[in-house]
């Protein structure tokens, strides 16, 4: 293939791919909250390979391992610029995240991810018509998607940083926290804050409550006569520990 015909070949098959990546195809899935990056490599062996195969071009292995990386890297950003739209819809965005780890193959996507999101929360959120409830609410979607995409929590502490200090330096920052413990909450469904209130971080409020609902529902398991899925606890299970926290397996 002579450098005409392959910088051509390049260009449809750039074009290609960013109209594919951009359609409604690759839309995140809010439905079933799972990734779509399986139907992204079906196109990639069903329909641009095929078809370029059928114009006469021989595609040599590392020419489709690049465009296939070109592909993943189009969808990354494409992500990564509302990742601070889907944090703020956690866990109903599950998706999108799920897509974006996907697509972590290299370091300079995790580079334009922590890059990217740091600018995101300096521009929109870290003013003051930020409410601090706000603020926190979104501080613990943060860590549960940033989490769910890199649970070794790297790129956590790099994007959480500039947030934890600027909470740090709110006056109210420990009232809210202090309110939210004693917030009274539903557990049940999608609704968070019985009461809803500037002084109430909703999200921290639920997951503390439900932290503590777990663990009475834990305590008490025994005594639920229709719990058809009771186990004993083990025989090595130390004072209020239960069958889900010991080794028994």
């Amino acid at each position: 293939m002579d450098y005409h015909t392959q910088r051509a070949m390049a260009q449809v098959v750039h074009a290609a791919i960013d109209s594919f990546v951009q359609s409604f195809a690759m839309k995140v899935d809010w439905i079933r909250r799972q990734s779509i990056v399986d139907q992204l490599q079906q196109w990639i062996d069903l329909s641009l390979t095929p078809t370029i195969v059928a114009s006469g071009v021989c595609i040599a292995p590392n020419e489709l391992t690049d465009w296939k990386l070109t592909i993943m890297e189009r969808l990354a950003k494409q992500r990564i610029r509302h990742l601070l739209d889907y944090v703020k819809a956690w866990p109903h965005s599950t998706g999108a995240i799920l897509d974006l780890r996907e697509c972590m193959h290299s370091s300079e996507v995790k580079i334009q991810i922590a890059t990217s999101f740091t600018q995101q929360l300096s521009r929109r959120l870290l003013h003051a018509g930020v409410t601090t409830s706000e603020l926190l609410s979104i501080y613990i979607n943060v860590i549960m998607a940033f989490k769910t995409l890199d649970p070794r929590g790297v790129l956590l502490d790099k994007v959480a940083t500039p947030l934890r200090a600027y909470l740090r330096h709110r006056d109210d920052t420990v009232r809210i926290i202090a309110a939210s413990f004693l917030a009274d909450v539903e557990i049940e469904g999608d609704n968070h804050i019985s009461t809803p209130s500037d002084e109430v971080c909703n999200e921290l409020a639920r997951e503390i409550n439900l932290t503590e609902y777990q663990a009475h529902h834990v305590e008490h398991r025994g005594l639920d006569w229709d719990d058809m899925e009771w186990m004993p606890d083990p025989i090595d299970a130390g004072p209020g520990q239960s069958v889900e926290t010991s080794w028994y397996t």
